[in-house]
């Protein structure tokens, strides 16, 4: 079951029994083109422009990595490593919650919002790493790097 909360405007959900603490923290090298690769795997697993087994998902992330001159390293808390990015990606796709909507995910998906008072207004948009494509709008999945 996920909790709900409404943060003037801003809906936050915190699924099931997963809390930051429980959730593994990898020693890894964090930097633009780790999260830049992972945004892409995700998006084109998502699609099905790339398949999620491992040895196809390694290919594609080596040659993102190539595609921005990064040559890929065996160690992750050294530099972007393939073998990483491939488990992170398969790690996230089990993640019940994410594994109960995957084939109804819509990835990279341009969302607005607004907030109308009396004072002022308040409009957003941005792109969310992907949206449940059930007919409504009801979930946005963001995946954070």
């Amino acid at each position: 079951m996920s909790e709900i909360a409404q943060l003037e405007g801003i809906v936050t959900c915190t699924f099931g029994s997963h809390k930051a603490s429980e959730i593994e923290r990898l020693d890894v090298a964090v930097c633009a083109t780790r999260g830049t690769i992972l945004q892409k795997l995700m998006e084109e697993v998502l699609t099905g422009e790339t398949s999620d087994d491992t040895k196809t998902l390694a290919q594609r992330a080596t040659e993102l990595l190539s595609q921005l001159g990064v040559a890929p390293t065996a160690d992750p808390r050294l530099g972007t490593s393939s073998t990483e990015l491939v488990e992170t990606i398969t790690r996230t796709l089990r993640l019940p919650e994410v594994a109960s909507l995957r084939f109804r995910l819509v990835p990279e998906h341009t969302v607005y919002g607004g907030l109308i008072n009396a004072d002022s207004d308040v409009l957003v948009s941005g792109i969310a790493g992907a949206v449940d494509s059930g007919g409504k709008l009801e979930v946005i999945v963001e995946w954070k790097k």
